[in-house]
């Protein structure tokens, strides 16, 4: 059925041609098919066959405009949804901010500050436990050839690592090596014999002084690096805690996150589907067509 309305919101001249056309025009649809007959009576038939095409073509881009005018109300719909859900998305984002900085939480590279944080504490106590077991090791070697009082001492610093000691040892070598000299050549009581006896004892008293040095400076690095393990064993503990306490409050900040994300994806549901509409709007066709263009008429209709 097609439904003609009238809007009578012109002034006299334009009211009554539109009666007039509405007298002219008769659309009717047969029975046996879902075509549309339009029918104009004029005294001119080229005025008749003009104005039946001017209907069926207002009535095929009619169809077309009113899917064009659906497209544009439902854009302005959607265009207030995105706006809408833009606003639930930004307010579910700031509450997932809020609850960090109120609890004190912070991520780097998608993990948790204290989680990063244990993981160097736990480096450096490894570190701190391998420094220190290797200044103790030191400081105890050192300590024990002090106590030992073996006059073969120069024997047992090889192990030390220690530059001046090695210079020294080769001082204390080469000093012995000429008081034997001498005393092959000059026999044992000669006083360059006493002399270069007297250089032998002293180079190795520089090297039992420089052990000691050494002893002292072992130790104390022994100490330092004791006291920094210790140090490092309490920041690793700390962190510890940090973590426990950081991983109960994510418990609440996993759910905001998650209401976020929802908000979000939904956000992006929506500027989708808007996208999609506008492009529809210059897509849009009639779901009509014009089979048969009306043809002047080559004799009157009626009368007879």
């Amino acid at each position: 059925e097609v439904h003609l309305l009238y809007y009578l919101m012109f002034d006299d001249a334009v009211g009554a041609a539109t009666r007039d056309l509405a007298e002219m025009v008769l659309v009717e649809r047969p029975k046996e098919n879902a075509l549309i007959d339009v029918t104009v009576t004029s005294r001119s038939p080229e005025k008749a066959a003009r104005l039946a095409n001017a209907v069926a073509r207002a009535f095929v881009d009619g169809l077309a405009s009113a899917k064009v005018d659906q497209v544009e109300h439902a854009n302005v719909l959607l265009g207030r949804q995105v706006d809408e859900m833009r606003s639930k998305m930004l307010q579910a984002e700031a509450r997932v901010e809020t609850y960090k900085r109120d609890h004190g939480i912070a991520m780097t590279r998608g993990n948790l500050v204290e989680e990063e944080t244990l993981r160097q504490s736990n480096e450096n106590l490894i570190a701190a436990r391998l420094k220190m077991q290797e200044t103790r090791e030191r400081s105890e070697r050192l300590a024990k050839l002090l106590e030992s009082g073996d006059p073969t001492v120069l024997s047992q610093t090889d192990a030390i690592g220690s530059a001046v000691i090695s210079r020294l040892k080769i001082e204390a070598a080469m000093a012995s090596r000429r008081k034997t000299e001498l005393e092959q050549t000059l026999g044992p009581r000669h006083p360059r014999v006493a002399a270069a006896a007297a250089e032998v004892e002293r180079s190795r008293a520089q090297v039992a002084e420089e052990v000691k040095s050494l002893a002292a400076t072992a130790d104390l690095d022994y100490q330092v690096a004791r006291a920094n393990e210790d140090n490092a064993r309490k920041a690793l503990e700390r962190a510890q805690a940090r973590l426990s306490d950081a991983s109960q409050a994510t418990v609440g900040l996993q759910e905001l996150e998650n209401e976020a994300n929802a908000r979000r994806e939904l956000y992006k549901t929506f500027v989708s589907r808007m996208e999609e509409t506008t492009l529809q709007r210059n897509t849009q066709v009639s779901d009509a067509r014009i089979v048969s263009p009306a043809q002047v008429p080559l004799r009157p209709f009626s009368p007879r």
